[in-house]
C-alpha cells in the first residue's frame, strides 16, 4: 500500500514528534541531550533505522528478505556497521530507550499488600526461571481482554488461545462500562495501572474498535497502551495509523509478531525503516526469537514446527496482577511460573471471579488483595516451602535452593529443625513456635523468620489456586483447598 515516496512526508513529521517526545522523556540525560542536539539528527535517526532493520533480521534471512545489500561497504566504520558504537548505534540505543517507560515502578502501586505480593512473585520467578527469562518479564499489574478468543491460532501461542467467539464492541453502554472499569482499576492499583495492556490471550486487531478503547485507556489512566499484534499486515493503513496514534499519545511502544519469512519480507516492503524504528519485531521464524515450552508450543504440532529452533523451558507470561475480560465480565489474579503439565500456559491462577459492573469489579479486586496477599503469614495456615525448593542444613546455614537461586539463613543447629518443619508444611505459626520453643526460639523470632521466607517468595502461597488450562469460572476463597506442588 503506497510507495516509499508517499510515506516520506509522514515519516519526516513523525521524526519531529519523536524528537520532542525523546526530549521530554529523557530530560536530564546528557547523552540524550547531546544526540538530540545533533545538527542533522533526523538523518542520523534514519541511519539508525536502517541499522536496526539489518541487525534485527538474522543473518541467514537477510538475502531472503532483500537485505543482502545492507552489508557493510568499504569505508564503513566497523562499530557503526555492527551496532557496537558510532553515531547510528548511539541513536539506535536512544530510540530503544523509549521502551524504558514500559517498566513498572513499584512505588506506583497504590496498595502496599499488592506491592509486597508482586515483589514476592518476582522473587519466586527469579528462583524458578532462568536468568534471561526472569529478567525479561515485565510483570504488568493489569491486562484487559477486549474479545474472547483469537482469530490467528498461531502454533506457538503460549496462551493456547481459543478461537475467536466474541468482541467487546464500542457501544455507548460498553464505552461507559469500559471507562468506569478503568477508573476503578486505576483507583485500586494506582498509577502503575497505566503500564497495563489491552490484550492477553487475544489479538488486538480482532476488535475493530481497539484504537477507541486504547484512546480511553490513555485518557483515564494517563498512558497509551503498548500493542502486540500478529495482524500488522492485515490492514497496513490501520497499522500505520496505530503507530502514528501511539506516537502522538506519547507511548510509541509496539510489537509485531512475524509469523513467516514471506511476512517479514512484505513487512519490510510495506513499512519504512523509520516507521519500524520503535517497533519490536518478534520473529517467529527459524533463527529468530526463542520460544518457550508453553501453551500451543507444547502440543505435538507445535513441537514439530519448533524442531529447527527448539523451544526452551520457561514462560512468556508477563502479568503479575489482574486479568480482566470485558466480554466475559471475569477477573483473574495471575503471576508467571514455568510452564508444565499442570500449568501449561506458564501462569499461576490464584483466583477468578465474575463481576457485574465496575463497582462489583472493585469489590472483587479488593477481596482478592485481602484474601491472597497477606502482608505477613496468616495465622492458622500451614507454613510450607514451595515444592520446588530444596532445604538443607550445613555449618550453621540453612540453604533453600530452587532451580536458579539459593537463599541462606544463618544461625545455629536449630535451623535444621526449622527446615524440616517448613519442608513438611504441616504446622501453622503457633505449631512452629511451640516446636521451636524447645530450641530457644521466641514466637517473635519464628514469625520474623517465616515472614523473611515469605518476602523472598519461598513459601507456598497457592492455596486456592486454579490448576489446569481451562479453570472453572467461579470464585475461589482461601478455604478452597491446598495446591501443593505449584509453580
Amino acid at each position: 500500500m503506497g510507495s516509499r515516496a508517499a510515506l516520506a512526508a509522514p515519516a519526516a513529521r513523525a521524526f519531529g514528534e519523536l524528537r520532542a517526545l525523546l526530549a521530554a522523556q529523557l530530560a536530564g540525560d546528557e547523552e540524550a541531550t547531546r544526540l538530540l542536539n545533533t545538527p542533522d539528527w533526523a538523518a542520523a535517526m534514519s541511519r539508525a533505522a536502517a541499522l536496526k532493520r539489518r541487525l534485527e533480521c538474522p543473518a541467514g534471512l537477510r538475502a531472503a528478505v532483500g537485505l543482502a545489500e545492507d552489508k557493510p561497504t568499504a569505508g564503513t566504520p566497523p562499530d557503526a556497521a555492527d551496532g557496537g558504537g558510532g553515531e547510528p548505534a548511539a541513536f539506535l540505543r536512544l530510540a530503544q530507550r523509549v521502551w524504558d517507560g514500559a517498566c513498572v515502578r513499584e512505588e506506583q502501586i497504590a496498595d502496599p499488600a499488592l506491592r509486597a505480593w508482586r515483589r514476592r512473585q518476582m522473587a519466586r520467578c527469579d528462583g524458578q526461571l532462568a536468568r534471561a527469562n526472569a529478567r525479561g518479564l515485565l510483570h504488568a499489574p493489569v491486562a484487559f481482554e477486549l474479545s474472547s478468543g483469537c482469530s490467528r491460532h498461531c502454533w506457538f501461542c503460549s496462551m493456547a488461545a481459543a478461537p475467536l467467539t466474541d468482541v467487546f464492541g464500542y457501544t455507548s453502554q460498553n464505552a461507559r462500562l469500559w471507562r468506569e472499569v478503568l477508573a476503578v482499576v486505576g483507583d485500586v492499583v494506582g498509577p502503575a495501572a497505566a503500564k497495563g495492556g489491552c490484550y492477553w490471550a487475544t489479538e488486538p486487531f480482532d476488535n475493530p474498535d481497539y484504537e477507541r478503547f486504547a484512546g480511553d485507556f490513555h485518557e483515564v489512566l494517563g498512558e497509551f497502551p503498548q500493542t502486540t499484534t500478529a495482524m500488522a499486515l492485515a490492514d497496513p493503513a490501520r497499522t500505520r495509523a496505530l503507530l502514528d496514534l501511539s506516537l502522538r499519545r506519547g507511548a510509541p511502544r509496539n510489537r509485531f509478531s512475524v509469523l513467516s519469512v514471506p511476512m517479514l519480507r512484505r513487512l519490510y516492503r510495506e513499512l519504512t525503516p523509520q516507521e519500524l524504528l520503535l517497533v519490536h519485531l518478534v520473529l517467529h521464524v527459524e533463527g529468530g526469537t526463542r520460544r518457550f515450552e508453553a501453551g500451543r508450543a507444547r502440543e505435538p504440532h507445535g513441537v514439530a514446527l519448533s524442531a529447527a529452533s527448539p523451544a526452551r523451558p520457561g514462560t512468556s507470561a508477563c502479568l503479575s496482577g489482574f486479568l480482566i475480560s470485558m466480554t466475559e465480565r471475569r477477573v483473574s489474579l495471575l503471576s508467571p511460573c514455568p510452564a508444565d503439565e499442570r500449568r501449561p500456559h506458564g501462569s499461576i491462577v490464584f483466583a477468578e471471579e465474575r463481576f457485574d459492573g465496575a463497582d462489583d469489579l472493585g469489590r472483587s479486586l479488593r477481596r482478592m488483595i485481602a484474601e491472597h496477599m497477606p502482608p505477613t503469614w496468616p495465622a492458622g495456615s500451614p507454613v510450607g516451602l514451595r515444592a520446588d525448593v530444596v532445604c538443607a542444613y550445613a555449618d550453621g546455614r540453612l540453604e533453600l535452593t530452587a532451580a536458579h537461586a539459593t537463599h541462606c539463613v544463618k544461625g545455629d543447629a536449630s535451623l535444621r529443625t526449622l527446615g524440616e518443619l517448613v519442608t513438611a508444611g504441616r504446622h501453622d505459626l503457633d505449631g512452629l513456635a511451640a516446636r521451636m520453643y524447645w530450641h530457644g526460639w521466641s514466637e517473635r523470632q519464628v514469625r520474623r523468620t517465616v515472614d523473611l521466607l515469605l518476602a523472598n517468595g519461598l513459601l507456598d502461597e497457592t492455596t486456592g489456586a486454579v490448576a489446569g488450562p481451562t479453570p472453572t469460572r467461579r470464585s475461589f476463597g482461601a478455604d478452597a483447598g491446598a495446591d501443593r506442588g505449584a509453580g
